[in-house]
């Protein structure tokens, strides 16, 4: 059994209701900040378990966890004495699998709607007025004005589709964790880590024996010199005199919560984020196998190395690839390495999937993972260059243009991709990304157009610009072998004054080839020292045109 799709209304962000469908197996789930991916793996783990960052619901049920647009209209329209419900979270899980598996789960629709599910497997999780105190909601409401949710007369509970059928999450055949690295680790959670890491690695045997240990070295501590002076002094009279310092039996498992373990001498809670983190994956990861069907883990990338982060990556794919797994990401490198076949674009609460891309370009950038596929993905839109010297000569010429800002600020990026262009393009198009591509013409034009042609052309990718220069660059005599004079180095003499590039360089050529050798081979440095200068200097028509499409 896995979860098929999830429908949320008015839970946080999510005000209308948002429907999302999950992969059987792995789903990398990636947005902008603020876009709503964390609440996704929260409200499926909050339908599952009934709670919120780790603890019960019971304990921290609040109006904050109600979509803010949906209470701000309540309490307007209560305050005005307009007659309207109060609001009302809905989380449900439409189920797939055999019949056996979800047949407590059919019936004849979501509660969510009017029998618009029919036929549907699943469950809801609703947080809601609880009915039975209806009366006193009347009476909160015809009272003052309301300033908030009265959220003391709610109440939270699970319904099958079959909407007559109750249910516990004990009862929910689907068990789930949240795993989320980019926190701090509580007390409780760091112990319950430590549980899982001693109960995996110890047989039952050893276990009792470590729990006899424990309980004697309790039973202990009042025998000890220090103790014994010290109840001496605390007797009294009356009362007093059965006063006497002792530490708690406990129950069976306590020594749980009190014994840690050491990593290079180091307890688990002290020990740098990273490791921790590491280590509370590799538990998921072991306990994954056999007692948890849904794993849910937010930005596994946090606190991690890239070799580190390579080998979590692979454990993912390997021990959980018959379980269904959620992964929220801003990493580039976590999104190409698990697959961008995977992969759904979360972007102003819709969703866009990658799957139309062609399997030649999904391998592509599995294999070659440090490709910033993110960014493109994320960003208004995007400027691909081969190198980094043509990205600071753009980013450059945007400042000049936009008075000092770089393209980032206006949500441009300017990506290197070397020779990946049109695989770049491919992801572009599917998400109708606006997208310029600023190319070197090598002498060929003939072979540039022919090679872009689908999008020189524009039938189906207006979106998509390809910018160069379509005249060749005037040869002159010059000592270089088999030099290429359409390149952005030639490009950039060819507009500026030769003194000028000299003075910016702070070099004293004496002739054009001194600086075609110094541009050609130091093209970052050359580049850097461009886009520092506060010396005025020209820009090829060719980039002035990338720069200022629209």
């Amino acid at each position: 059994m896995y979860i098929d799709k999830i429908e949320i209304t008015n839970y946080k962000c999510y005000k209308d209701t948002f429907t999302f469908t999950l992969n059987q197996g792995l789903t990398i789930l990636v947005g902008d900040n603020s876009s709503g991916k964390s609440t996704i793996l929260e409200a499926i783990n909050l339908a599952l378990t009934g709670y919120l960052h780790g603890k019960p619901l019971s304990m921290i049920l609040s109006q904050y966890i109600f979509n803010k647009e949906t209470v701000d209209d309540y309490l307007l329209n209560i305050n005005l004495r307009n007659h309207v419900p109060p609001p009302k979270i809905t989380i449900s899980l439409f189920l797939a699998g055999d019949k056996k598996e979800t047949a407590l789960f059919w019936g004849d629709g979501n509660v969510n709607e009017n029998n618009q599910n029919s036929g549907e497997k699943g469950l809801s999780f609703i947080v809601e007025l609880d009915p039975k105190h209806h009366d006193d909601y009347l009476a909160c409401i015809s009272g003052n004005e309301l300033l908030s949710l009265p959220i003391e007369y709610y109440h939270y509970y699970w319904r099958t589709f079959s909407r007559d059928n109750h249910i516990t999450p004990k009862s929910i055949p689907i068990k789930s964790l949240l795993v989320d690295s980019s926190g701090p680790l509580s007390q409780q959670t760091s112990s319950r880590y430590i549980s899982r890491i001693i109960k995996d690695k110890l047989d039952a045997d050893t276990i009792v024996g470590v729990s006899q240990a424990h309980r004697k070295l309790k039973d202990s501590f009042k025998n000890d010199y220090s103790i014994k002076k010290a109840n001496d002094l605390l007797k009294g009279k009356g009362v007093d005199s059965q006063i006497e310092l002792a530490v708690e039996l406990g129950t069976k498992n306590e020594w749980e919560e009190s014994v840690t373990i050491e990593i290079g001498t180091f307890p688990f809670q002290f020990l740098g984020r990273g490791n921790q983190s590491q280590i509370s994956l590799d538990v998921v990861l072991a306990k994954a196998s056999d007692k948890l069907e849904v794993i849910l883990i937010e930005e596994p990338e946090n606190h991690q190395s890239h070799s580190n982060l390579n080998v979590l990556l692979d454990h993912l794919t390997k021990k959980l690839k018959d379980k269904q797994v959620l992964v929220t990401t801003h990493n580039s490198f976590v999104a190409n390495k698990l697959g961008l076949q995977s992969l759904v674009l979360l972007e102003n609460k819709r969703t866009i999937r990658l799957t139309d891309l062609t399997q030649e370009t999904q391998d592509y950038f599995m294999r070659l993972a440090g490709y910033d596929s993110l960014r493109l993905l994320l960003c208004k839109k995007a400027i691909l260059v081969e190198g980094p010297s043509d990205e600071l000569i753009i980013q450059k010429a945007y400042m000049c243009d936009n008075g000092g800002s770089l393209p980032i600020h206006h949500g441009i990026e300017v990506i290197s991709v070397g020779t990946a262009d049109l695989r770049f393009l491919e992801i572009s198009k599917l998400l109708n990304k606006p997208t310029v591509v600023v190319k070197d013409t090598d002498g060929d034009i003939k072979a540039l157009e022919k090679k872009y042609k689908q999008y020189l052309s524009q039938p189906d990718a207006p979106s998509i610009k390809i910018i160069y220069d379509p005249e060749l660059v005037e040869k002159e005599e010059t000592s270089i072998k088999d030099y290429n004079w359409n390149t952005l180095e030639p490009e950039i003499i060819k507009v500026n004054d030769f003194k000028s590039l000299c003075n910016i360089f702070g070099k004293t050529f004496t002739t054009k080839d001194e600086l075609r050798k110094y541009m050609l081979n130091n093209k970052t440095e050359y580049a850097l020292k461009l886009f520092t200068t506060n010396q005025s200097f020209k820009f090829p028509e060719y980039v002035k045109r990338a720069v200022n499409q629209e």
